[in-house]
């Protein structure tokens, strides 16, 4: 029997997250299914709010960025080092800690102290965008804050409980979707086509998300809903994608959107697609 998941407002992402769906928590949570027997699936990850919003008991988080699930597994495994690494380097910041941070995470290797550095990053990079070039280093500038926070211990240990629960991979979405059962529920919030048609939000990883890649997502949602299981997706008002997902229960949600990267902010709508 499905049991009612009771959200947690405690539990708050602890990363920026250009897209990241922080303002849009409330109305995704309204609008989960009210119970499922099998598991909170979401294979674009990112900064997780759902996920720590909603705190279910099982669950299968991936994102192609392996270098963020990483970080997630070493708070999960060892929140106290990564918080220890990420003090030190507040306690540093400076433009010439940032950047000589930068380099030393683009040659770094999985560990808690790479947690470290990319979590400080994340805080003090422009607009917490997480974009790298076509080698796959992080080439983001440092951004306008010159007084960063560290997260308070009992934060970390909450993240770090959440996290314990949760199954971490490092996949495609198509892996990840290949495997979900009909009593799974699946959010899915994948990069957005740029409102200004540019690639500013497709540059997450060396391999760019696309039209191509819009379009092999939608091909895996009505498999997902072939399968029986439910799933919401929050993506770009565009016809494209209207297009791809018509068919589906479709709503439009105001936002406030970026819009280049230099920080401009317009007002826009984005869609809410589920097929319940």
């Amino acid at each position: 029997m499905s049991k009612k998941i009771v959200p947690d407002p405690k539990a708050m992402p602890f990363l920026r997250w250009a897209g990241g769906k922080r303002q849009l928590t409330s109305a995704l949570l309204k609008r989960v299914p009210n119970g499922f027997a099998g598991h909170y699936v979401e294979p674009f990850l990112g900064a997780g709010s759902l996920f720590f919003a909603l705190a279910p008991e099982k669950s299968i988080l991936s994102d192609v960025n392996p270098r963020l699930i990483d970080v997630y597994r070493q708070i999960k495994m060892n929140p106290y080092a990564v918080r220890k690494e990420l003090q030190r380097h507040i306690r540093l910041h400076s433009i010439e800690h940032y950047y000589k941070t930068r380099d030393d995470y683009n040659r770094g290797a999985l560990s808690a102290a790479q947690a470290g550095r990319f979590i400080y990053l994340n805080k003090a990079c422009f607009n917490g965008i997480f974009r790298v070039n076509r080698k796959g280093e992080f080439n983001v500038p440092k951004g306008s804050k010159d007084k960063l926070f560290t997260p308070l211990k009992q934060e970390f240990d909450l993240i770090s409980s959440r996290l314990g629960k949760a199954k971490l991979l490092a996949e495609d979405f198509e892996v990840v979707l290949g495997r979900v059962s009909k009593n799974d529920f699946i959010y899915l919030d994948p990069p957005y086509p740029a409102l200004n048609g540019t690639a500013y939000f497709t540059h997450y990883t060396a391999d760019r998300f696309d039209e191509r890649s819009q379009e092999r997502l939608a091909k895996c949602v009505y498999r997902v809903n072939n399968s029986g299981a439910r799933f919401l997706m929050s993506n770009a008002d565009t016809k494209t994608i209207r297009s791809l997902y018509r068919g589906f229960q479709v709503e439009e949600i105001p936002v406030t959107r970026f819009v280049s990267c230099k920080g401009i902010r317009a007002a826009a709508s984005e869609l809410l697609i589920r097929n319940y």
